[in-house]
């Protein structure tokens, strides 16, 4: 039963930790080539332009992780075993950090995310993590009347040093990249 409490906690948590997305996630003006911090995290656009839709990514290390759990623990006045519970489970399921990736599609089915996979390469190319995202409906729109989806992915495989996060889209006409890196500080 406790590690059914710490569990559900600790998805809480994540999705209380990304409530606010980062200001520019959302916006389409990325460029290939240029760079965005996030959460002060350093990533690189390489491939896939935003081209009237959106896909972007942020990303929080371990170590920002812990440190959100350390002032949720100030602020809510949590015990020393709420706190390293939810320590715990950023340790367990998310050693590596966690990717935020934001898309907007022209239409609700293109947004699902069940279209998307995340993986995660080191800087040789090859592969440490790879999820198949989950079948889950666009959350709304957004001013321009594109259907958006947001996606919080454990990356449970530590790093300590720079990588990629490759976004493959499948569409009707096949699969599409895009390529970050993610410069760690």
């Amino acid at each position: 039963m406790r590690e059914l409490t710490t569990i559900f906690s600790f998805i809480f948590f994540v999705i209380a930790a990304f409530a606010q997305n980062a200001e520019d996630l959302p916006k389409s003006n990325w460029a290939l080539g240029k760079e965005k911090v996030f959460y002060g995290n350093s990533i690189a656009r390489l491939e896939g332009k935003n081209k009237g839709e959106v896909t972007n990514i942020a990303f929080k290390t371990f170590e920002q992780l812990n440190e959100d759990v350390q002032g949720k623990a100030e602020e809510k006045g949590w015990t020393e075993d709420q706190t390293q519970m939810q320590l715990l489970g950023w340790e367990v399921m998310a050693s590596g950090g966690v990717v935020q990736l934001f898309i907007s599609r022209k239409n609700a089915d293109a947004s699902d995310l069940q279209n998307f996979t995340v993986v995660i390469k080191n800087l040789d190319e090859e592969e440490i993590f790879s999820k198949k995202l989950d079948a889950q409906a666009a959350q709304g729109t957004d001013a321009v009347g594109h259907w958006w989806n947001t996606a919080l992915v454990v990356f449970p495989e530590a790093t300590e040093s720079d990588f990629y996060v490759y976004i493959l889209e499948e569409t009707k006409k096949g699969t599409q990249s895009f390529k970050f890196e993610v410069k760690l500080p």
